[in-house]
């Protein structure tokens, strides 16, 4: 036996809202009344409310995904301008012999060895020495560093710290949204329960299955238990009593 599910997501609770108004006016103009006006009332006072919060949020978690991906992507390739910046820096320093020291100056170990950066904060580090400890070089009378040159990292740098921050303002806007959509949650769910109560009662003359029918055009939904056979579908006919 199939049983009533109510709505647990938001983008349910928006569709049901939505389907049980366009079913209401519909059946309404057939002369078929089964909610009370004033659950009607509610349910055209709450819709629209829902409705535009709903877009909201999800307009803010589309902002705030955009501006995470961005920021990936830039520090994606201030992490290619990073690790060439030091093949080029340790191919330099030993072909003009350069100390050992210039090595540490620009983040890398004595060794040489070009480190493997795990994270975006390693990633924004290294930039950040590089940077300075080109600049300590040069002030030093060290030739600069070209292809790519300290300038172009630093560029990078600016454009992933950029996006970074870009985050926060879409993280907090989304969070707003999130909030306001949570504190409609409560009297829309109590809605959606007073119009099951109210359909059930109006169609208890009715066979389950024509219930079921009829409860499925204003958005409720059924499920059948594990290994149950699922029998009927949205578009099934009219049961004779």
């Amino acid at each position: 036996m199939p049983y009533l599910e109510y709505p647990k997501s938001d983008l349910k609770r928006n569709d049901f809202l939505n389907q049980c108004s366009n079913t209401t006016e519909k059946d309404k103009e057939l002369g078929v009344i089964y909610l009370p006006e004033l659950v009607v009332s509610e349910l055209l006072r709450l819709k629209p409310e829902f409705n535009l919060l709903f877009e909201k949020l999800k307009t803010s978690l589309s902002d705030k995904e955009k501006e995470v991906r961005e920021k990936n992507q830039s520090v994606d390739i201030l992490h290619v301008y990073v690790r060439d910046f030091w093949v080029v820096a340790k191919r330099r320093a030993i072909r003009l012999d350069q100390p050992a020291e210039v090595f540490t100056k620009l983040g890398l170990p004595l060794s040489g060895d070009i480190p493997n950066l795990n994270n975006e904060k390693e990633i924004l580090a290294a930039a950040t020495h590089i940077v300075k400890g080109d600049a300590s070089l040069v002030a030093n009378s060290y030739p600069a560093m070209e292809n790519p040159s300290a300038a172009e990292v630093e560029e990078k740098l600016l454009v992933a710290q950029k996006e970074r921050d870009d985050i926060a303002p879409a993280d907090r806007s989304y969070n707003i949204f999130q909030k306001e959509v949570s504190s409609m949650r409560i009297p829309v769910d109590t809605l959606i329960k007073d119009i099951a109560d109210h359909l059930q009662f109006a169609l208890r003359k009715e066979t389950e299955s024509n219930q079921r029918r009829i409860m499925r055009t204003y958005g409720f939904e059924y499920r059948y238990l594990k290994g149950e056979p699922e029998a009927e579908v949205e578009s099934e006919v009219v049961e004779n009593e």
